[in-house]
């Protein structure tokens, strides 16, 4: 009796499975029909994520997925991805001040210069590109996407408040000189009690970037940071004004510093254009009160600019790259950066 229940049960399973069984070819046929995938990891403040968004809509073969994370998290997971061998998206932006770190995990992303980037180079600054690429120039990490060229970011009421010009052009010749910084900054703080910068990181560090020497002589290699006497000036005039109390001592992205841009803890920044889109986002209610100009000749300095690499674990890096060489994301990160074409930071 046994027996024949067996037999029965073995039948009816064959049954079953020859009535849902699918013929390879539409299985085929259904896996072709899905979309790829692609997965992104961008920074906050980028801009990519409406023209990713076009992207995907004029490409129904593919759907993509944007994750945004913050700076320090995007890049340590990234890292943590690779280490392990799992998690790590298909394309991710990789800050400037990043990208020597991740051309040490080469062997982790795919080379653009197998997919044609070659022919791209001309498009983008020699020096951004020059950062993208190993020793030499045999492997090309990631594609850039923008720079940062400083601007002045200044609340236009607060220096009305205190009886200074507001307009763009005005508050640019207002702000020649690092001496006028120090001086508008005692008139700030004397007369409305606002303190002039959020901290005076920016400040040394454009200074310092400026020098044509450095850490080191350029002729004999010699250690000379500390013979250097315009590195003494730079420093010197950031300590004038931390001694006037000119500083809030607020670091971008702390919670204080987006308190600081809506209450008017201080007056200016120095900040580069995609910074404008994270003060929006972390300032809502400071909407029309800041304002960008442009620095003085003496003034000029670049602060980030980000790069889009593709990690190995992409099962898809041709329309990877087909997505990330697009050429309206480097239009768009040239007007970006463009002084001319920058509005308030509404």
């Amino acid at each position: 009796m046994r027996q024949w229940i067996y037999i029965a049960l073995l039948m009816m399973f064959a049954a079953l499975t020859a009535c849902s069984a699918v013929p390879v070819s539409e299985v085929d046929s259904l896996q072709e029909d899905r979309p790829i995938e692609l997965s992104v990891w961008l920074l906050p403040g980028t801009g990519l994520e409406p023209l990713i968004a076009e992207y995907d809509r004029d490409h129904p073969e593919l759907k993509i997925r944007v994750v945004t994370a913050q700076y320090a998290d995007v890049h340590s997971n990234l890292q943590t991805a690779l280490a392990a061998g799992y998690g790590a998206p298909d394309v991710v932006v990789i800050e400037g001040t990043f990208i020597d770190r991740f051309k040490g995990f080469s062997s982790h992303f795919y080379n653009l210069y197998d997919y044609g980037a070659k022919a791209l180079a001309g498009e983008y600054l020699d020096w951004k590109w020059i950062n993208a690429q190993n020793a030499d120039h045999s492997f090309l990490l990631a594609l850039p996407t923008d720079i940062g060229p400083i601007l002045l970011a200044y609340r236009r009421d607060l220096f009305e408040k205190a009886g200074l010009p507001s307009d763009r052009e005005s508050v640019s010749r207002l702000l020649s000189s690092w001496d006028d910084y120090i001086e508008v900054g005692k008139t700030l703080k004397e007369k409305i009690g606002t303190k002039m910068f959020n901290s005076l990181r920016t400040m040394y560090r454009l200074m310092f970037s400026q020098l044509g020497e450095q850490y080191f002589d350029q002729t004999s290699g010699r250690l000379i940071l500390q013979d250097n006497a315009e590195v003494r000036k730079a420093w010197d005039y950031t300590m004038k004004a931390a001694s006037l109390g000119l500083s809030a001592g607020i670091e971008p992205y702390l919670p204080e510093w987006g308190m600081g841009l809506e209450q008017g803890s201080f007056a200016v920044m120095l900040a580069p254009p995609w910074m404008t889109g994270i003060m929006r986002n972390t300032a809502p209610t400071a909407s029309g009160k800041w304002d960008l100009a442009e620095l003085g000749p003496q003034q000029y300095g670049n602060w980030g600019g980000s790069y889009l690499a593709l990690p190995k674990e992409g099962e898809h890096p041709e329309e990877a790259f087909a997505l990330i060489r697009r050429s309206g994301w480097r239009k768009g990160a040239r007007e970006r950066t463009a002084p001319c074409r920058l509005s308030r930071t509404r």
